[in-house]
């Protein structure tokens, strides 16, 4: 296992990227990509304001020498503001923070074609991979920071959440024998704002989750979220805490307008205990 403990990220980074068809870009404020390690944060903070931008070469006066990219079809980016993909091919393939606090804001304003983006305050991407689901838990951790994912109407899907982008665990292994443990959110806050514009927009306080087992508790969101999906044939989805499925036990929400609400828990699962405000 390996343990970050009383670190702090300081920026702000600005990220430019080059690539062709099929590429994948993955970014966390503290580490790119857990493959096959149990990694734990404590205690670590996350300063730095992430800005991604498209490829410049040159000076833009001078068009023989400047050159302006177009992102290709196919290209995915997995963004967080402490990990940016969980690829698990090992039974320890877990990723877990405690008394963590995210304040940097995560801006992806790249017009980009047929492309996945997810931008999370902490955690960009988990998925399972060989044999074993990948999981991951939050605890007394709060995210302050802004999540902007605007990467135009001809992106295939657009997440973004004050926590955890996507996450398509299943709690098992693919013989379904053993059982892995649960993604779980405890004593969670997101205080800042979440925006999702481009084809197939998801928007949420604290997480995506294609997983019925998830739990969440005690969790809270004050943020202003927001999403569109401006030509697309689908959504937006905008949830306070969970777009996607889940358990929610005790957890709570601020109404932007109660009259014609748009937030929802839950697109599947189980809820009980939760408020709403006003």
């Amino acid at each position: 296992p390996t343990t970050i403990e009383d670190c702090r990220g300081e920026g702000p980074v600005e990220i430019s990227f080059y690539l062709y068809e099929n590429y994948q870009v993955t970014f966390g404020g503290f580490v790119a990509d857990n493959s096959c390690d149990a990694l734990y944060f404590k205690n670590c903070t996350n300063d730095a304001d992430f800005t991604f931008t498209e490829y410049r070469w040159g000076e833009k006066d001078n068009e023989q020498h400047y050159y302006e990219h177009t992102i290709e079809d196919g290209t995915s980016y997995r963004l967080g503001g402490f990990v940016g993909e969980m690829y698990c091919s090992d039974m320890n393939s877990t990723t877990s923070f405690d008394r963590c606090r995210n304040n940097g804001d995560i801006t992806f304003q790249q017009k980009v074609a047929g492309s996945e983006v997810h931008c999370g305050g902490f955690a960009g991407y988990g998925h399972d991979g060989f044999l074993y689901a990948s999981t991951v838990s939050f605890t007394n951790c709060v995210n302050s920071g802004n999540i902007v994912a605007e990467p135009g109407n001809d992106c295939s899907s657009v997440y973004a959440t004050g926590f955890f982008a996507f996450d398509k665990v299943n709690g098992k292994d693919r013989d379904g024998k053993i059982k892995l443990a649960n993604p779980r959110f405890y004593n969670c806050l997101n205080k800042g704002s979440i925006t999702a514009n481009g084809k197939d927009a998801h928007a949420a306080g604290i997480a995506f989750c294609d997983n019925r087992a998830t739990e969440f508790a005690l969790c809270v969101n004050i943020g202003t979220l927001s999403a569109s999906v401006p030509g697309g044939t689908s959504g937006p989805y905008i949830a306070a805490i969970s777009c996607g499925d889940g358990t929610l036990n005790w957890c709570w929400w601020l109404e932007e307008n109660k009259e014609s609400p748009v937030f929802k828990c839950s697109l599947s699962g189980s809820i009980t205990h939760c408020y709403c405000y006003p």
